[in-house]
């Protein structure tokens, strides 16, 4: 499946923008490229972020135009999520510095095709996601052009780009799983009771916590 957001004016021609998401892929190695965010088209370009096909099938795209682009080689595995980021600021100077992309929190090194802009496109491109558009106004993933092959979670979009460090809290994040218990006691000690652990996947559910505080059971960790 595919989602179009629609043509988002608020992201054309501005000079920072951070887009992120959670990934998967089900292969690698594809013949064509699989995008996981893209306010592109084959007819006028834009930016998007994606997986290389072809014989780059393990590297990763973050483009800014058709001729304006970088690419981190070698980095992708099939079966895992995997935490992608695509920093642009073009109030820096020098491609490397405007064009930044992290992978499970960490940046990267970009190999650079062309000169990465002072501001992102201006285009009629929908902002698609798993896919992009042929020609701007056609929808996201019509023909064949660059489905994702997998899942996608948590997409994100900034219109700052966020810092390095900011990135490596948001990829802890979500990496980390909590192991959370809790228990009701007798004494201030808590001497003899065991604790209630609380599943992971619980938490957001809106798990209850079986502790039955009572007069005599007054304490709580």
């Amino acid at each position: 499946n595919t989602v179009s957001i629609g043509d988002i004016n608020a992201l054309d021609n501005i000079p920072q923008l951070t887009v992120s998401a959670w990934v998967k892929q089900n292969t690698l190695g594809a013949t064509i490229t699989r995008n996981v965010l893209a306010k592109y088209s084959s007819g006028s370009g834009g930016w998007k972020m994606t997986a290389l096909g072809g014989a780059g099938g393990n590297d990763v795209n973050v483009a800014l135009s058709f001729a304006d682009h970088g690419t981190a080689d070698d980095i992708l595995r099939a079966g895992v999520w995997e935490y992608w980021v695509m920093v642009f600021d073009g109030t820096q100077t020098g491609d490397a510095n405007r064009a930044k992309f992290y992978f499970n929190g960490v940046q990267q090194p970009l190999t650079f095709a062309g000169s990465m802009p002072a501001t992102t496109p201006d285009t009629a491109n929908r902002l698609c996601i798993a896919a992009q558009e042929n020609n701007a106004g056609d929808g996201c993933g019509t023909g064949t052009v660059a489905f994702w092959n997998g899942s996608i979670d948590e997409v994100s979009i900034w219109n700052r780009s966020l810092s390095a460090n900011e990135i490596r809290n948001l990829y802890l994040r979500g990496a980390y799983r909590l192991n959370v218990s809790a228990r009701a006691c007798d004494d201030s000690a808590c001497a003899g009771e065991t604790y209630t652990n609380i599943q992971p996947n619980n938490i957001t559910a809106g798990f209850t916590i079986p502790l039955n505080l009572t007069t005599t059971n007054r304490y709580f960790q």
